[in-house]
C-alpha cells in the first residue's frame, strides 16, 4: 500500500468513527426526522469504506508516517489517539508509552524537513509535555525555529510568551539550538 492511500484510509477512519460517534450530541428537543437529517449529514460526502480494512487507523498513519508521508507525519497523534476510545487501550501502558514515542519520532521526521507546523507542534510539546519531559528551553528553541521560517507577527508574540521564565544565557542556547534545527533540513 502506499503511503498516501495508507494516510487517506487512516484519516477516512477517523472521520468516519468520529460522524458516528457524534449521533451521542444530537439534541434531544430534535424530532426524529430532524436527527436523522443531522446525522446524515454529518456522514454526507465522507468515504466510509476503509473502516472495513484490516488495519487500524494507529497501523495506517504510522505506516504513512514511518514511510516519509508529511501530513501523516504531523497528524499522527491526532490520527492515533482514537485508539485509546477503546478502554483495553486507554488503560495498556505500553502501547500508551508507545503512542507518545512515535507522536514525537514523527514530529522531529517533519521538523528535520523543515516544516513550521511541526516545529510549533514540538514546541508546544516542550512546553506543556504532551509526549515528553517538560523542557522550556527546547520549547523556546522550536518556537523560536518556528518564527525563523514563518516570519510571522502570531509567531513572534507567541515567542515571546515562550521566553517567559528564561535566563538570557537559556535564551541564546536556545536560539543556537533554533538555527540547527532549522539548518538541518
Amino acid at each position: 500500500m502506499a503511503p498516501e492511500k495508507a494516510y487517506t484510509d487512516a484519516y477516512s477512519i477517523l472521520r468516519c468513527t468520529h460522524a458516528a460517534n457524534a449521533d451521542l450530541s444530537i439534541p434531544k428537543e430534535l424530532s426524529k426526522a430532524e436527527a436523522k437529517q443531522l446525522a446524515d449529514s454529518r456522514i454526507a460526502g465522507l468515504d466510509c469504506a476503509a473502516l472495513d480494512s484490516k488495519y487500524s487507523a494507529y497501523d495506517l498513519a504510522k505506516f504513512a508516517a514511518e514511510r516519509g508521508n508529511l501530513q501523516a507525519q504531523l497528524d499522527f497523534s491526532a490520527i492515533a489517539a482514537s485508539a485509546f476510545n477503546e478502554e483495553k487501550n486507554a488503560l495498556d501502558p505500553a502501547l500508551i508509552a508507545q503512542y507518545k514515542r512515535d507522536s514525537l519520532r514523527f514530529l522531529n521526521m517533519a521538523a528535520d524537513r523543515g516544516h513550521p507546523d511541526a516545529y510549533a507542534r514540538l514546541a508546544e510539546n516542550y512546553k506543556n509535555g504532551l509526549f515528553s519531559d517538560q523542557d522550556k528551553v527546547k520549547a523556546y528553541a522550536y518556537a523560536y525555529a518556528n518564527s525563523q521560517v514563518t516570519q510571522s507577527k502570531f509567531s513572534k508574540e507567541w515567542l515571546n510568551r515562550y521566553s517567559n521564565g528564561l535566563t538570557a544565557q537559556q535564551v541564546i542556547y536556545a536560539q543556537q539550538l533554533a538555527q540547527t534545527l532549522v539548518n538541518r533540513k
